[in-house]
């Protein structure tokens, strides 16, 4: 939106800097369903730079980013939904201003390998699909949110300690694997510059893709597996060379009885792009998602309402959305949704809601 500032930005670029700024809002009321009925505005900037070391310091391959965020605002799913999943995914991490990336990157063995270490979230780069950070509902972006719940992993803006390998024997083959600090209150309102490297344990995860059709003019899609499998593929395209088309996809994870929160999790969707003509970069997103409470969860609330009534039994919880996203112009993104919040909190207490939202984003 700020253009070149007289030809600065583009002397940066070249030096091997790259300033980047976004200011992004997401608003969301429910007219039916829920506790009771009212509108939240929730809100998120986020500025930072990509440094090329190679530009910089003749350091072949190499790049050191850093993001800082800032968020603030109110939660529909907290405030009046009850719902386990928020259907802003901007809301949380602390609300607060925090250091939300700061790590080295380097490209090795002729681009076949990358490392990374650092400060990075962890849900950046495993268990990610990209396109399904169309929606605004937070049960899914990228990756299933249930990856996330009480497993002391961590997406953006909330980072942790590690070090990321990625390996590509093949184009469109590649595993990685990372070590990375378990610290579950990193998403605290106090922790947003807590760097501290405490940390009762640590976290694992390892991934094999398979890119099918990146680069060489087929129809792309992507395949990755860990403890979860997600795949997203395109089928349809209106010209070779365009990006028009529908891609589907979907994804689904299990979780350990003995510590996760979710049995399982799966999520169906899409998104087509290129809506009507003359706009190419539109997209509309469709998806559903359903989170199944992990039994033995379930077990003990019953046991403990036989004691106590009324404290509510979770069994599951699941979403509908769909969204059109407009780019009005190439620093403006408009994306109006629909979700529909089916057992909200799992219980059956609550009444299912209807929720209208609307994501605005600028970058600058």
């Amino acid at each position: 939106m700020t253009g070149d500032w007289g030809g600065v930005r583009t002397s940066l670029q070249d030096g091997g800097i790259n300033l980047r700024a976004h200011f992004t809002t997401e608003s969301a009321g429910n007219p039916i369903g829920g506790n009771y009925q009212t509108v939240a505005y929730t809100q998120q900037v986020d500025f930072g730079a990509d440094f090329d070391l190679q530009r910089l310091m003749n350091i072949p391959d190499a790049k050191i980013q850093v993001t800082l965020t800032h968020r603030a605002g109110r939660s529909l799913s907290a405030d009046a939904l009850g719902s386990q999943f928020a259907v802003q995914e901007l809301y949380g991490a602390g609300q607060n201003f925090r250091l939300a990336e700061m790590n080295y990157q380097q490209d090795l063995f002729d681009h076949e390998a990358t490392i990374e270490v650092g400060w990075s979230p962890m849900g950046d780069d495993f268990a990610g699909l990209p396109a399904y950070c169309n929606f605004q509902n937070g049960v899914i972006c990228g990756h299933a949110n249930a990856m996330t719940t009480d497993s002391g992993a961590h997406n953006l803006p909330t980072p942790q300690w590690g070090v990321r390998i990625n390996v590509r024997p093949k184009p469109e083959f590649y595993v990685q694997a990372g070590d990375y600090q378990f610290n579950p209150n990193e998403g605290n309102a106090d922790a947003g510059f807590d760097l501290n490297t405490r940390s009762p344990g640590v976290l694992l995860p390892v991934e094999l893709g398979w890119l099918p059709g990146h680069g060489n003019g087929e129809l792309p899609g992507d395949v990755k597996i860990g403890g979860y499998v997600m795949a997203d593929q395109m089928v349809f395209r209106e010209e070779p060379s365009s990006d028009r088309g529908l891609t589907l996809g979907f994804m689904a994870t299990a979780g350990d009885r003995n510590t996760a929160k979710y049995s399982y999790f799966w999520i169906v969707g899409g998104h087509y792009q290129g809506t009507f003509p003359g706009r190419d970069d539109d997209v509309v997103a469709f998806m559903l998602a359903y989170a199944r409470t992990n039994s033995r969860l379930t077990r003990y609330q019953q046991d403990r309402d036989a004691v106590a009534p009324g404290s509510g039994i979770q069994t599951y919880e699941s979403i509908a959305e769909i969204d059109y996203g407009a780019r009005l112009a190439p620093w403006l993104m408009l994306r109006p949704n629909l979700q529909y919040v089916i057992h909200p909190g799992g219980t059956g207490k609550i009444p299912d809601a209807l929720v209208i939202g609307l994501t605005t984003k600028v970058t600058f």
